[in-house]
């Protein structure tokens, strides 16, 4: 949860509260720590999870291409997003844009049903609907991501 200050803290980022939380969810959690404070997300990434080479992937997915998830964010949402919700955004449109190992339609439910831990209902309506969005535009996406300057592609 994001605090007063904007800042998410670094318990919540830790996840040591959780019993077996959604891969998704931390990667989230740590792409929104880092988005927040600019510490440099490998050092967040947890050591004993089954699932740290998902993890790994995501985070330093997104960090790699965070020019083109931005631009497809921008493509698809008129506001800037709160940093929790960007994050999910994030998540969501690296496994449906960029990954090959996971399914599009799983990657944008895996990622909302992540997110309901996390988010309030109006905001996880917006992740979905985004989400949704950009699997039916995504070839319109794709053919103009052609366009673009090479930093973005």
């Amino acid at each position: 949860m994001v605090s007063a200050t904007g800042k998410i803290p670094r318990d919540t980022v830790s996840l040591m509260n959780d019993k077996t939380p959604s891969p998704r969810r931390t990667c989230a959690r740590i792409i929104a720590h880092w988005l927040t404070t600019q510490d440099f997300p490998d050092r967040m990434l947890p050591n004993d999870s089954k699932d740290r080479a998902f993890i790994q992937e995501v985070v330093y997915g997104v960090t790699r291409w965070m020019r083109l998830l931005e631009w497809i964010i921008d493509t698809l949402v008129n506001r800037e997003p709160d940093p929790q919700s960007k994050a999910y955004l994030l998540v969501g449109l690296y496994q449906i844009f960029i990954m090959d190992s996971v399914p599009e339609h799983a990657a944008a439910n895996e990622t909302v049903e992540a997110a309901k831990a996390d988010l309030d209902p109006a905001r996880i309506r917006f992740l979905n609907g985004v989400l949704r969005n950009s699997l039916r535009k995504e070839d319109a996406i794709r053919d103009t991501l052609w366009d673009q300057s090479l930093g973005i592609q």
